[in-house]
């Protein structure tokens, strides 16, 4: 590689075969990528985390906000009930 980077460059990459053989390693590859976003396992486990924390928190608000509708109807349909009674 270094020879064919110097060829099309004319720059050597001073890589010796043993990182080159690290470069090559699509699990090296992957690994190695372990900032957010990157596809590291560690890293893909901690944003399905994340994301999952998320989830929860917001099925819970969704849960409340459908209670609180629920009660609201209940409210205005007694009140219109109640409203109905008092004219017959």
């Amino acid at each position: 590689m270094n020879d064919a980077a110097l060829k099309v460059t004319g720059k050597a990459l001073h890589l010796d075969e043993k990182m080159w053989g690290k470069i090559a390693d699509p699990e090296y590859f992957v690994n190695r990528r372990d900032r957010t976003g990157g596809p590291a396992p560690q890293v893909v486990t901690e944003m399905i985390r994340k994301r999952e924390r998320i989830w929860e928190s917001e099925k819970a608000k969704l849960m409340q906000e459908r209670q609180r509708l629920a009660k609201a109807e209940a409210d205005l349909d007694a009140k219109v009930k109640e409203c109905c009674q008092g004219e017959s």
